[in-house]
């Protein structure tokens, strides 16, 4: 696909306004296993003058590689993917496939590491051919053309000197115009993935176990019957106040007619001292308002 490549980046200068995009991607699973792809994506104005120059994009494609096409961000990808068994196999698709741009590339694998580094040759390891582009603008072959090595490495990435990171997936922009790149990164394939490090798992059981009380604490709570309300203390009585003041005494019997309520409350009547005493017709009878007398002594014997 290298030849399409090079046809295509003549396209991006002599088309002013043509966007054309390469990328080396690789992904690498925690068990070593994984896929190397080459990718060549060309807009629509790129596209039209590609299609009329009847170039095969997959002509030169490796004996066992997939192909396919992609649509997207509006532009049209060729795909050129390739699977590893190992770290071997790896280091041999990054170094001695015809479409990537390292010179040298090295891998380990291990169940708490996995570390890869590597280095392009001049103007990206020869995914351009400066005198492809004597006389023309660099900025216009800037604008126009893009390439970038993108690998996405198992579990939580713990090093790298990428150009940006977005979770596990590490990108590097290929210098087209002059300079090589140097890549490195390690991961973690034990720890989820994540720019920081994965979320400690004893945080997420601590969590857990808050959460779960708190419900438990709540439907408990709803389900205990609601205690009576305490009753209500009589209010203090008003000192200033009788407590009787207002409420007339047996206000709801009717005083007895023959019986004065004051003659009830004084005792027995006691005679007026004025009034005449009344002669007493019997002996027995005692003067009015006088004490009884004594009987008479016994006769002597």
């Amino acid at each position: 696909m290298r030849r399409v490549f090079l046809l295509a980046a003549v396209l991006a200068v002599v088309l002013a306004g043509c966007k054309i995009e390469t990328n080396v991607n690789a992904t690498i699973g925690a068990d070593g296993r994984g896929t190397v792809a080459s990718e060549i994506g060309l807009d629509d104005e790129a596209m039209q003058f590609f299609t009329q120059s009847g170039e095969d994009p997959f002509a030169d494609a490796p004996e066992g590689a997939t192909t396919r096409t992609e649509e997207r961000d509006g532009m049209t990808y060729y795909i050129v993917e390739q699977a590893f068994d190992g770290a071997d196999e790896l280091i041999r698709l990054m170094t001695e496939e015809n479409d990537s741009p390292f010179e040298t590339f090295s891998a380990s694998f291990s169940a708490s590491e996995v570390s890869i580094s590597g280095t392009t040759g001049d103007t990206g390891g020869g995914l351009v051919d400066p005198g492809e582009f004597e006389g023309f603008d660099p900025g216009l072959i800037e604008d126009s053309f893009s390439a970038a090595v993108i690998i996405t490495m198992p579990g939580a990435v713990t090093s790298t000197n990428a150009d940006s990171q977005d979770g596990s997936t590490l990108t590097w922009e290929v210098p087209l115009l002059g300079g090589s790149l140097e890549i490195e990164a390690q991961s973690d394939p034990s720890r989820s993935a994540g720019g920081g490090g994965g979320f400690p798992a004893w945080l997420i059981v601590v969590i857990a176990v808050l959460v779960v009380a708190a419900i438990g604490f709540f439907v408990l709570n709803r389900r205990k019957p609601a205690a009576a309300p305490a009753a209500a203390a009589p209010a203090p009585a008003d000192p200033g106040v009788p407590a009787d003041a207002g409420v007339p005494a047996d206000a709801g019997v009717p005083a007895d007619a023959g019986v004065p309520a004051d003659a009830a409350a004084a005792g027995p009547a006691v005679a007026d001292a004025d009034a005449p005493a009344e002669d007493a017709d019997d002996e027995g009878e005692a003067p009015a308002g006088g004490d009884v007398p004594p009987p008479p002594p016994p006769p002597a014997g």
